[in-house]
């Protein structure tokens, strides 16, 4: 699978978060639910001074050594004058990430894509993962249905 690697400045999104966790792969079943609640409560629309209105982010931070973390689905901010009641807002840190595109039906994609790059790309890369967020980008390229969806995943890394 092609990756790029690439260096972001830091950046503040607002979203709404989940707690969840790796263990026996709840990650895999609670964040699909968790996307099907806010899009149909139409959470996202009411994110002020989105930086790019037509993209959403799924942030996995705040990384715990029981597989522990937390989820936020999000947009980039122009500022955080405003946080509406239940949502967070969160700097996500400057990074360097290797940067993955998943193709094709979501949610089977992009949990396929994580589980290439944590079995087979990372143990098999000159790369660590860096401790900071994660984070999965869906635009208007993800809009389509099936087979033809595409999304970026960026992991944070560094030189082992």
């Amino acid at each position: 699978m092609e990756y790029k690697i690439i260096t972001k400045e830091s950046f503040p999104i607002i979203g709404i978060k989940l707690k969840t966790t790796t263990h026996d792969g709840k990650n895999f079943v609670e964040i699909p639910r968790f996307w099907d609640k806010v899009l149909q409560q139409g959470l996202i629309d009411n994110i002020p001074n989105k930086k790019y209105p037509a993209t959403v982010l799924g942030v996995c931070m705040d990384f715990k050594t029981d597989g522990g973390f937390t989820y936020i689905i999000g947009t980039e901010i122009r500022n955080t004058g405003y946080i509406p009641n239940g949502m967070v807002c969160k700097t996500i840190p400057a990074a360097r990430y290797a940067v993955f595109t998943a193709r094709g039906t979501i949610p089977d994609s992009i949990q396929d894509t994580f589980r290439y790059i944590y079995r087979e790309w990372f143990p098999d890369s000159e790369y660590m993962r860096s401790d900071t967020a994660e984070f999965e980008l869906y635009d208007e390229r993800s809009d389509t249905n099936g087979e033809n969806a595409e999304s970026d995943i960026y992991i944070p890394i560094m030189t082992s």
